[in-house]
């Protein structure tokens, strides 16, 4: 496990310092919501050693298993996703445009499904254990996606690392 709980209820409760400013988050697919921790510069003033623990991890396994190409970048996004039954991301081919590095956090895991998923090199989707507390960082440019959740909730934290100056929003 990369973070303990302390660490995850702190990414927790920027969700909640997040709520209380822009108000709850509305779902922009079946059952998925969305909050953008950095907005104002929330996960930067509140949570600001976490958020640098998680970009060097980032960095650090760039280095020593892809690229490279990630040691100038800037945080580009702080998402909280919380995704209840039904929800998923079924897009063989979704990958996170205008990024460097990706790095998710398991907050919580679905009961059933929610399984993160990527598309291998022979075609094949690959299942990826991802349990509570355990980072996966991949390159932004892979295809990757979640499974249905088919009951209960699965609560992943999402940063991504760009060429560009860190953002806000």
């Amino acid at each position: 496990k990369f973070l303990d709980d302390s660490a995850l209820n702190a990414i927790d409760a920027l969700g909640s310092a997040h709520a209380l400013v822009h108000g709850p988050p509305v779902a922009a697919r079946t059952a998925w919501r969305t909050q953008y921790l950095n907005a104002d510069g929330l996960a930067r003033t509140q949570a600001g050693e976490l958020l640098d623990r998680l970009v060097t991890l980032a960095k650090d396994v760039d280095d020593e298993h892809f690229s490279g190409n990630a040691r100038e970048c800037e945080t580009r996004c702080v998402e909280l996703h919380d995704c209840g039954e039904g929800a998923g991301l079924d897009d063989p081919t979704h990958f996170d445009s205008g990024s460097v590095v990706t790095l998710d956090v398991c907050l919580r895991e679905a009961d059933a499904g929610g399984r993160f998923q990527t598309l291998e090199e022979d075609g094949s989707t690959l299942e990826h254990v991802f349990e509570r507390g355990d980072a996966l960082i991949f390159p932004s440019y892979k295809y990757h996606g979640v499974s249905r959740v088919e009951s209960g909730r699965r609560r992943v934290l999402v940063l991504e690392l760009w060429n560009g100056e860190e953002r806000f929003c």
